[in-house]
């Protein structure tokens, strides 16, 4: 996985934390994304949005 993020950020013009920050982001948006659609909104209520999520928002 590490071989893939390299050539991923190599082909982009970033850098390896770039891209782990972005796989995350994607992570928490997919597990949001799947309670919303199972209709648990309340376990969302109750940790709310990650911080590191809400800013990337604003």
């Amino acid at each position: 996985m590490v071989l893939e993020k390299k050539r991923i950020a190599n082909g982009s013009g970033t850098d390896v934390a770039t891209i782990n920050k972005l796989l995350k982001q994607f992570k928490m948006m997919s597990e949001m994304m799947k309670k919303m659609s199972k209709g648990n909104t309340k376990g969302m209520m109750d940790k709310g949005i990650p911080p590191e999520l809400f800013n990337q928002l604003k």
